[in-house]
């Protein structure tokens, strides 16, 4: 972990990662994750973290199918409203 902190309420969350998206930083107090985007920060448990970032990537995949193709597989892709 980064020696640069990011309070937040009682936790001193250790900068883990950041780029030009945003941050990830953990607490080794509480354990919580938190992801920090321009206006936004989510925190999560462990696991519920690793959850997202499978659904992210589960996601990043289908995107990456669906460039390759050309799009073929567009009408087996789901609304969402």
């Amino acid at each position: 972990m980064s020696k640069e902190s990011t309070p937040h309420g009682h936790c001193a969350a250790a900068l883990l990662v950041r780029n030009r998206v945003g941050a990830v930083a953990a607490c080794p107090d509480c354990g919580q994750l938190q992801l920090m985007l321009e206006y936004l920060t989510l925190r999560f448990e462990p696991e519920a973290f690793r959850e997202l970032t499978r659904l992210l990537a589960s996601a990043q995949q289908r995107l990456d199918h669906e460039c390759a193709t050309g799009g073929e597989d567009a009408a087996s892709l789901s609304v969402v409203h």
